[in-house]
């Protein structure tokens, strides 16, 4: 590819990401998603005949985005009929270099080198994804796929790819970005682990239990339920109360609504009710629904329990159990949803509430926060793997459990970055806990030392602030002991 040819493309490639990166640049806020590039004409008259012809504000703005962004960005020639050639030469950021953990020796590649890169299986969609794309099947103007790319590290990365069509000089140029998308990949992962492990605690249950959706229609219920009517979770699902044969159809109108009804207000019902069970008996049953409304975080629907209470004389006794049972479950659920299953700590969500409270119950006292960043972490994660650095960031927070009072809050707020709240401690006396924490910290033989920065701020009643602003603090606090040789501790 001519380079004059290819840089008068760039230039107006980035002239275009000028516009819809407008934030970054100008400061301008936009709104909506723009597609990073659309499959139009370039008219000569609107590219820059070479590279060093270019306007200086748009030279900054290229260079800004090829040096200063995590995002990369590339470009290679196309074939009339759209095809890459293994030969062709890909135009990239050192963004893109940087996410396979490879440095930055030249400013292009072949096709073929990346192409190495990519795992077999996700090649084979790839190439047939693509195909899709120039037969035109695919979204119109743009090609997206998430990919599984070699690490250097010998680790597999899932990269996020988004491609666009380009006509220049009467050439064709295929352009794009690549974006690192291993920590969602990750996410989703201990998402599905969780729903089934919220599902298998389901199935344990020895009652009948059924979730129902915002339209008041079948999602799942368990074995239980399976067994009492005589049901098959596969006929019903994604169907109402509407189709229970087994009800007199008076009753299901009836249930029906009032479904309809708990999801809409969130209320609950519990009553002693009749039903035919599939033994052809009759069963006297508790039955609890509760309906879920919150519009706010998009979920809404409602669960249902039913307890058979048949046998009059044991029915205090079998239902208290039952009931301790289930608030047992549903106490586990929400205790793990607040601790940090890595470090047994809080999460984000537990302290942040905490701190919350903590300030709205101040009256006149004081607290102290320490807001502590592990230092180098990336460097133990990428020398010895990421077993080590978990295992780091366990002994870290075993650290905090030794040291920190009993009344104190603790969390994991992501990564390797950690919070203590000390109720009723002044500024001098989190900074002393944050010493000990900082000596308490041992190396041994089979694991790396690490060193932590620490930032130590406390809650002034006389200039009352919300939890973000004291933690803003905190952070500040905290990048000056980065910034002060790190493996200290500073306070504000």
């Amino acid at each position: 590819m001519r380079i004059s040819s290819f840089f008068n493309f760039l230039s107006a490639w980035f002239q275009r990401l000028s516009e819809i990166f407008s934030p970054t640049i100008n400061g301008i806020p936009q709104s909506g998603q723009v597609p990073l590039a659309d499959s139009r004409e370039i008219k000569k008259a609107d590219l820059q005949q070479n590279w060093r012809g270019l306007p200086y504000g748009l030279f900054l703005q290229i260079e800004a985005f090829k040096n200063f962004t995590s995002i990369g960005f590339w470009a290679t020639a196309l074939e009339t009929n759209g095809e890459i050639k293994p030969e062709s030469e890909v135009f990239y950021s050192p963004s893109c270099l940087l996410l396979i953990g490879e440095k930055l020796t030249d400013s292009k590649t072949s096709y073929a080198f990346w192409k190495s890169h990519i795992h077999p299986e996700d090649l084979t969609v790839m190439n047939e994804k693509y195909s899709l794309f120039l037969e035109g099947l695919g979204t119109p103007g743009e090609f997206v796929i998430e990919l599984r790319f070699r690490h250097k590290d010998g680790s597999w990365h899932w990269i996020c790819l988004t491609a666009a069509i380009f006509s220049a000089d009467n050439a064709l140029y295929l352009n794009g970005t690549a974006q690192d998308v291993t920590k969602a990949h990750q996410l989703q992962h201990e998402l599905k682990k969780q729903m089934v492990f919220q599902s298998e605690l389901l199935e344990i249950l020895p009652n009948p239990v059924f979730i129902k959706d915002e339209n008041a229609c079948f999602i799942t219920f368990n074995r239980a339920y399976e067994r009492a009517f005589g049901m098959k979770r596969e006929d019903f699902i994604g169907k109402s109360v509407m189709d229970l044969d087994y009800l007199p159809l008076k009753d299901r109108k009836v249930y029906h609504h009032e479904d309809l009804e708990l999801i809409r207000t969130g209320k609950k019902v519990k009553r002693e009710i009749d039903f035919n069970f599939a033994d052809g008996k009759k069963h006297h049953c508790i039955y609890w629904s509760n309906g879920l409304c919150n519009e706010e975080k998009g979920v809404m629907g409602l669960m249902g329990l039913i307890a058979d209470i048949s046998e009059k004389q044991e029915t205090e006794k079998a239902l208290a159990q039952k009931i301790e049972a289930l608030n047992e479950v549903n106490a586990e659920i929400e205790r793990i949803s607040r601790i940090d299953h890595l470090t047994g700590l809080s999460n984000r969500r537990e302290l942040m509430e905490h701190l919350q409270q903590t300030i709205s119950n101040v009256a006149g006292g004081t607290f102290s926060v320490i807001m502590a960043d592990l230092d180098d972490f990336k460097s133990i994660n990428d020398t010895y793997g990421h077993a080590t650095g978990d295992y780091v960031l366990q002994r870290f927070a075993e650290a905090i459990r030794k040291v920190c009072p009993k009344n104190c809050s603790a969390a994991r707020l992501g990564g390797e970055e950690f919070l203590i709240l000390l109720p009723m401690t002044t500024k001098d006396e989190a900074l002393i806990i944050a010493e000990k924490i900082q000596n308490s910290i041992r190396c041994d033989k089979q694991n790396p030392c690490f060193t932590v920065s620490m930032g130590v701020v406390d809650y002034n009643t006389l200039q009352p602030e919300d939890a973000s602003q004291l933690l803003h603090r905190a952070d500040l606090a905290m990048y000056r002991a980065k910034s002060a040789g790190k493996n200290c501790c500073v306070s504000v």
